[in-house]
């Protein structure tokens, strides 16, 4: 059995009761299915062939996974970048709840809500992590019901890359954010100022005005373009002695330590690294220390000074 981009809910039998064969889903919701007994989202009895699921949502079920008969030695059913949680009873049927559950293995990037998810040991696992997962709901641009994630869930930006599909159950393309989410749903990131942009991406989501590779308005002390730095002018630094001429250039990494660059205008000869304000005065009919006087200190008298 294939059940992809599908949501399941409300079913008092169960969601879906595999009893032989392959089951495969991908970007589907099972949710609230399971009345009594042991039923739920996903019930896979005595299957023989294994399966996968992939990013699949089952929530707020009896049971989110339903797995039975070990004694046939059945293939798992392998789970990853999913999402079991919010279950009556427990999200993943195990020894506590009978001798012959059989628990799926796990793939990686999976979260289970409560801490019956035992077989979850993958370093990318979250058990007994809350998904914070929103009610039912026709969420746009789907056709088929999806529980929302919050922007704080822990299953945003967390699947792995290798198994998520294009796109999420509704269409929406993945990933929206730094990395692609757990479960069938892939958050898109408010955009509360319009601009095409959400965080982190925009470091201001209140100002239009601020977005990655917007236009700098420089020496204002705010970052236009999200860089991490406001652009600033410095001044020429020509000899490379640390000190600048009147020329400016400007920074956009928000400070002028860079080489060629100064934070000030004090250089008399940008083009002679031994004239600065630092440099010691010497007797050769040259203001080498910038401060207007020439040689002095010293007997201007020829014999000594040239």
């Amino acid at each position: 059995m294939t059940i992809n981009g599908s949501t399941i809910n409300n079913n008092t039998g169960g969601g879906i009761i595999m009893l032989a064969g392959t089951l495969n889903s991908t970007n589907s919701t099972y949710s609230g299915n399971g009345s009594s007994g042991f039923l739920g989202g996903i019930n896979y009895n005595s299957g023989r062939t294994g399966g996968t699921l992939t990013n699949v949502t089952s929530a707020f079920n009896r049971y989110a996974y339903i797995g039975q008969n070990d004694a046939f030695g059945d293939p798992f059913v392998t789970v990853r970048n999913s999402i079991f949680s919010n279950s009556t009873v427990r999200d993943v049927f195990n020894a506590t709840d009978a001798s012959f559950a059989r628990p799926p293995s796990s793939g990686g990037s999976n979260i289970v809500g409560d801490t019956s998810g035992a077989t979850f040991t993958q370093p990318t696992d979250k058990p007994n992590t809350n998904p914070l997962l929103s009610a039912l709901a026709l969420n746009a641009p789907g056709t088929t019901a999806t529980h929302a994630l919050a922007p704080t869930s822990p299953a945003v930006n967390m699947a792995s890359a290798a198994w998520a599909p294009a796109a999420d159950q509704r269409g929406v393309t993945r990933p929206q954010g730094a990395g692609d989410d757990i479960g069938a749903y892939e958050l898109i990131p408010p955009d509360d100022d319009m601009d095409g942009f959400s965080p982190p991406a925009d470091c201001d989501d209140n100002d239009d005005t601020i977005y990655p590779g917007a236009e700098e308005v420089i020496d204002d002390g705010i970052d236009q373009d999200c860089n991490g730095f406001d652009t600033i002018t410095c001044f020429v630094d020509g000899d490379i002695d640390g000190f600048g001429s009147s020329g400016t250039v400007t920074a956009a990494d928000g400070d002028c330590a860079d080489l060629g660059e100064s934070e000030n205008s004090d250089d008399c000869n940008d083009g002679d690294a031994s004239i600065n304000p630092s440099a010691a005065e010497i007797c050769n009919f040259v203001d080498d220390n910038c401060n207007t006087d020439i040689d002095e200190g010293a007997e201007h008298v020829l014999s000594r000074c040239g």
